[in-house]
């Protein structure tokens, strides 16, 4: 179960329609109930966010030189978050950014690790009742609101969760054009990481890799996809990170040609050769394989059936057609 403890929380307001820009002077009161629970909901929900990339900022640049600052009691809390925010809403004004948003920075503590956040809550715009009380009457109007937060049950698509030890971050932003380019304002001026592809997109191109050496060799593409899914359950038991090395033998072990060839493709695409992933989105992932023929069948397998003939068998007939032999069922429960 995650246990997260919030420390510290401010949020300052960045208004795009109006130009106007307030730094808060005091931190949230997290000690409301529903204060607490909006963060926490939210913080829990983003990193739980598979399509979220990891890696580690500047070690000598801006971010990891306030956060020393910081850590070592040379600004307060509020002066970081509104050192941190300046830049961020500088950045966001000189693109073509037009939606205004409530930054949250926020010190915390999830499973006794210790975190700074920065999460970005886009204003959306919504309706509501207003009483209107005249001389003789009452009279109920429908308003509009131009800075309603998002919901805890809405995704955030901006944030950014940095380990305070090991500097270690998650991360997700929007791309926006400045200066003629398409940039990320976290990860490219805040964090300045290096990192580009998320462990969701990077296991889709692992797994997009094996589908395509296995047509072009001939091979069982529906069987070689369920190793990589396989592999990738199994191993989220006892690791955060998928070694492609590894995971080469596991798909190809009768070609070591093929194995090799699978971690180039890899590597020119320039995924790492140590995928960080996490551990409940790799075993929802890898627990079973969906396939869909031709005939417009299709068929849920658990992903560790695939190699087992006592199951399932993949027959190559004559014809140049396949065949698709389902054993030993006990039961079937119509659906």
């Amino acid at each position: 179960m995650t246990m997260i403890q919030i420390n510290n929380a401010i949020l300052h307001v960045f208004d795009q329609h109006s130009g106007v820009t307030v730094y808060s002077k005091e931190g949230l009161d997290c000690t409301q109930k529903d204060v607490a629970e909006y963060l926490t909901k939210h913080i829990d929900k983003a990193f739980k966010d598979s399509s979220a990339i990891v890696d580690v900022p500047s070690s000598t640049g801006y971010f990891a030189t306030k956060l020393s600052q910081y850590k070592n009691e040379n600004t307060s809390f509020v002066d970081y978050s509104i050192d941190l925010c300046r830049r961020i809403f500088s950045y966001l004004s000189q693109t073509d950014n037009t939606a205004s948003i409530d930054c949250v920075v926020c010190d915390f503590e999830k499973n006794d690790e210790r975190y700074i956040g920065i999460v970005e809550f886009p204003n959306q715009i919504g309706f509501t009742h207003q009483v209107a009380q005249g001389e003789n009457l009452v009279r109920n109007d429908i308003i509009k609101y131009y800075s309603i937060l998002p919901t805890p049950s809405q995704k955030i698509s901006a944030f950014a969760f940095v380990n305070a030890e090991t500097l270690r971050a998650r991360y997700m932003d929007q791309r926006r054009f400045l200066d003629g380019k398409d940039v990320s304002i976290i990860p490219n001026f805040i964090l300045e990481c290096t990192n580009s592809i998320s462990p969701k997109a990077a296991v889709n191109a692992v797994k997009n890799i094996a589908l395509q050496l296995s047509e072009q060799h001939g091979k069982n593409s529906a069987a070689i996809v369920s190793r990589t899914k396989a592999f990738l359950a199994e191993n989220a038991e006892t690791s955060d990170s998928l070694d492609t090395v590894e995971l080469s033998h596991m798909v190809f072990p009768e070609s070591d040609e093929l194995a090799e060839e699978f971690v180039q493709q890899i590597h020119q695409q320039g995924i790492p050769v140590s995928i960080p992933v996490e551990r409940t989105y790799a075993i929802r992932e890898g627990k079973k394989h969906k396939i869909k023929t031709d005939t417009g069948i299709e068929i849920t397998i658990p992903s560790d059936f695939f190699d087992n003939s006592e199951y399932i068998e993949f027959i190559n007939n004559p014809n140049g057609t396949i065949s698709i032999s389902i054993k030993n069922v006990g039961k079937i429960i119509n659906r």
